[in-house]
Protein backbone atom coordinates (compact mmCIF):
# COMPACT_ATOMS: atom_id res chain seq x y z
CA UNK A 1 0.00 0.00 0.00
CA UNK A 2 2.84 2.35 0.84
CA UNK A 3 4.46 1.55 -2.47
CA UNK A 4 1.23 2.33 -4.31
CA UNK A 5 0.90 5.74 -2.59
CA UNK A 6 4.51 6.56 -3.35
CA UNK A 7 4.06 5.67 -7.03
CA UNK A 8 0.86 7.75 -7.25
CA UNK A 9 2.58 10.72 -5.56
CA UNK A 10 5.63 10.47 -7.84
CA UNK A 11 3.38 10.14 -10.90
CA UNK A 12 1.30 13.12 -9.82
CA UNK A 13 4.35 15.30 -9.20
CA UNK A 14 5.95 14.22 -12.49
CA UNK A 15 2.82 15.05 -14.47
CA UNK A 16 2.54 18.36 -12.60
CA UNK A 17 6.11 19.32 -13.58
CA UNK A 18 5.57 18.21 -17.16
CA UNK A 19 2.39 20.23 -17.67
CA UNK A 20 2.99 23.24 -15.44
CA UNK A 21 6.77 23.53 -15.11
CA UNK A 22 8.76 24.27 -11.98
CA UNK A 23 7.30 27.70 -11.37
CA UNK A 24 5.86 30.66 -13.16
CA UNK A 25 7.22 31.92 -16.48
CA UNK A 26 8.13 35.44 -15.38
CA UNK A 27 11.61 35.18 -16.89
CA UNK A 28 10.21 34.04 -20.21
CA UNK A 29 7.63 36.83 -20.18
CA UNK A 30 10.27 39.43 -19.30
CA UNK A 31 12.54 38.09 -22.03
CA UNK A 32 9.77 38.37 -24.62
CA UNK A 33 8.91 41.89 -23.46
CA UNK A 34 12.58 42.92 -23.65
CA UNK A 35 12.86 41.52 -27.18
CA UNK A 36 9.76 43.46 -28.27
CA UNK A 37 11.12 46.64 -26.68
CA UNK A 38 14.49 46.25 -28.46
CA UNK A 39 12.67 45.68 -31.77
CA UNK A 40 10.54 48.78 -31.21
CA UNK A 41 13.61 50.88 -30.41
CA UNK A 42 15.39 49.62 -33.52
CA UNK A 43 12.36 50.44 -35.66
CA UNK A 44 12.16 53.91 -34.12
CA UNK A 45 15.83 54.54 -34.89
CA UNK A 46 15.43 53.39 -38.47
CA UNK A 47 12.32 55.54 -38.85
CA UNK A 48 14.19 58.70 -37.89
CA UNK A 49 14.74 60.82 -40.93
CA UNK A 50 18.33 61.54 -41.83
CA UNK A 51 18.84 65.30 -41.63
CA UNK A 52 19.20 66.94 -45.04
CA UNK A 53 21.57 69.87 -44.71
CA UNK A 54 23.21 69.76 -48.14
CA UNK A 55 22.16 73.24 -49.28
CA UNK A 56 23.07 74.86 -45.97
CA UNK A 57 26.40 73.06 -45.84
CA UNK A 58 27.16 74.08 -49.43
CA UNK A 59 26.51 77.71 -48.45
CA UNK A 60 28.82 77.31 -45.43
CA UNK A 61 31.55 75.93 -47.69
CA UNK A 62 31.04 78.73 -50.22
CA UNK A 63 31.37 81.40 -47.54
CA UNK A 64 34.35 79.61 -46.04
CA UNK A 65 36.11 79.68 -49.43
CA UNK A 66 35.32 83.39 -49.70
CA UNK A 67 36.71 83.88 -46.18
CA UNK A 68 39.93 82.14 -47.19
CA UNK A 69 40.22 84.32 -50.33
CA UNK A 70 39.62 87.44 -48.22
CA UNK A 71 42.48 86.39 -45.96
CA UNK A 72 44.74 85.68 -48.94
CA UNK A 73 43.93 89.15 -50.32
CA UNK A 74 44.86 90.57 -46.90
CA UNK A 75 41.45 92.27 -46.58
CA UNK A 76 40.99 91.66 -42.88
CA UNK A 77 38.31 94.34 -42.60
CA UNK A 78 35.96 92.05 -44.62
CA UNK A 79 36.52 88.90 -42.56
CA UNK A 80 33.51 89.58 -40.35
CA UNK A 81 31.05 89.43 -43.29
CA UNK A 82 31.85 85.80 -44.04
CA UNK A 83 32.42 84.76 -40.43
CA UNK A 84 29.01 86.02 -39.33
CA UNK A 85 27.32 84.59 -42.42
CA UNK A 86 28.79 81.17 -41.62
CA UNK A 87 27.79 81.55 -37.98
CA UNK A 88 24.19 82.33 -38.98
CA UNK A 89 24.10 79.30 -41.27
CA UNK A 90 25.51 77.06 -38.53
CA UNK A 91 22.90 78.38 -36.09
CA UNK A 92 20.19 77.32 -38.56
CA UNK A 93 21.40 73.70 -38.54
CA UNK A 94 19.63 72.54 -35.34
CA UNK A 95 16.28 73.44 -36.89
CA UNK A 96 17.12 71.34 -39.95
CA UNK A 97 18.46 68.39 -37.96
CA UNK A 98 15.38 66.77 -36.44
CA UNK A 99 16.67 63.27 -37.28
CA UNK A 100 19.94 63.81 -35.41
CA UNK A 101 20.24 61.77 -32.18
CA UNK A 102 19.82 63.88 -29.03
CA UNK A 103 23.46 63.54 -27.93
CA UNK A 104 24.64 64.83 -31.29
CA UNK A 105 22.03 67.58 -31.25
CA UNK A 106 23.34 68.77 -27.88
CA UNK A 107 26.88 68.72 -29.24
CA UNK A 108 25.74 70.63 -32.35
CA UNK A 109 24.18 73.38 -30.24
CA UNK A 110 27.38 73.74 -28.19
CA UNK A 111 29.52 73.85 -31.32
CA UNK A 112 27.19 76.42 -32.92
CA UNK A 113 27.68 78.66 -29.89
CA UNK A 114 31.45 78.23 -30.19
CA UNK A 115 31.28 79.13 -33.90
CA UNK A 116 29.34 82.27 -32.96
CA UNK A 117 31.98 83.22 -30.38
CA UNK A 118 34.74 82.47 -32.87
CA UNK A 119 33.07 84.68 -35.50
CA UNK A 120 33.03 87.55 -32.99
CA UNK A 121 36.77 87.05 -32.43
CA UNK A 122 37.39 87.03 -36.17
CA UNK A 123 35.51 90.32 -36.42
CA UNK A 124 37.55 91.81 -33.59
CA UNK A 125 40.92 90.65 -34.95
CA UNK A 126 40.02 91.55 -38.54
CA UNK A 127 38.94 95.07 -37.62
CA UNK A 128 42.17 95.50 -35.65
CA UNK A 129 44.23 94.33 -38.65
CA UNK A 130 45.75 91.56 -36.49
CA UNK A 131 46.77 88.95 -39.08
CA UNK A 132 48.42 86.56 -36.59
CA UNK A 133 45.40 86.25 -34.30
CA UNK A 134 42.99 86.24 -37.25
CA UNK A 135 44.83 83.26 -38.74
CA UNK A 136 44.77 81.43 -35.39
CA UNK A 137 41.05 82.16 -34.99
CA UNK A 138 40.35 80.89 -38.52
CA UNK A 139 42.14 77.62 -37.73
CA UNK A 140 39.93 77.15 -34.67
CA UNK A 141 36.88 78.22 -36.69
CA UNK A 142 37.59 75.56 -39.34
CA UNK A 143 38.14 72.87 -36.69
CA UNK A 144 34.73 73.71 -35.25
CA UNK A 145 33.16 73.38 -38.71
CA UNK A 146 34.88 70.01 -39.17
CA UNK A 147 33.52 68.87 -35.79
CA UNK A 148 30.02 69.91 -36.84
CA UNK A 149 30.32 68.07 -40.14
CA UNK A 150 31.41 64.89 -38.32
CA UNK A 151 28.10 64.83 -36.40
CA UNK A 152 26.15 64.06 -39.57
CA UNK A 153 25.99 60.89 -41.68
CA UNK A 154 27.37 61.28 -45.20
CA UNK A 155 23.90 61.12 -46.78
CA UNK A 156 22.93 64.32 -44.95
CA UNK A 157 25.00 66.36 -47.39
CA UNK A 158 23.22 65.13 -50.53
Amino acid sequence: MKLFRTLVLISFLSLNFIFFGCGDNKNEKNSLQNEKQVQTQAQTKSNLETPKIGKTWAAIQKDNIALKKTMEANKLENVHKFAFSISDLVNSLPGQSTGLPSDKMDKLKKLAKQVEDSAALLDEYGDAGDMKNTMAAIEKFNKLLDSIKSLYPEESFN
